[in-house]
């Protein structure tokens, strides 16, 4: 284990706000603007790390769109899964420390708390306010 690899309060300010960054600058306000973009990774301003946009299967036969910041070597600090079918969105955060409003549901190797928050709905702007309610 390696205490570079836990995710801090100020590491997940820093990813969070990238993640803002990165929506505003791909203006990526919409499911329909999402479903665009997918299939694309783009370079991060800090070093190697990316944000990848995917469809990925999800629960009852439907499909979620993904939007995962990569750090390598690092695992994924932060995905936000959207699935329009089932009219529900979940953000999944790694950090060292609990979060409020957020289950814990397992561990990583290095150390850092998986847990994730349900938000009804299927919405970028809501998503958004989330984000900036963690990097506040």
């Amino acid at each position: 284990m390696s205490k570079e690899n836990l995710i801090t309060p100020e590491k997940l300010k820093q990813i969070v706000g990238d993640v803002l960054d990165f929506l505003k600058r791909e203006d990526i306000n919409s499911i329909e603007s999402l479903e665009k973009r997918l299939g694309e990774s783009f370079d991060v301003k800090r070093g190697d790390h990316i944000i990848q946009i995917e469809s990925r299967p999800s629960e009852s036969g439907s499909e979620a769109y993904t939007i995962s910041y990569i750090i390598p070597a690092g695992g994924i600090p932060i995905e936000i899964r959207l699935n329009p079918n089932l009219n529900y969105s979940k953000i999944i955060i790694k950090t060292k420390s609990g979060l409020n409003d957020y289950k814990p549901f397992t561990s990583d190797y290095f150390g850092n708390i998986i847990q994730d928050k349900i938000i009804n709905g299927c919405s970028i702007p809501e998503i958004k306010r989330e984000l900036e309610k963690l990097s506040s």
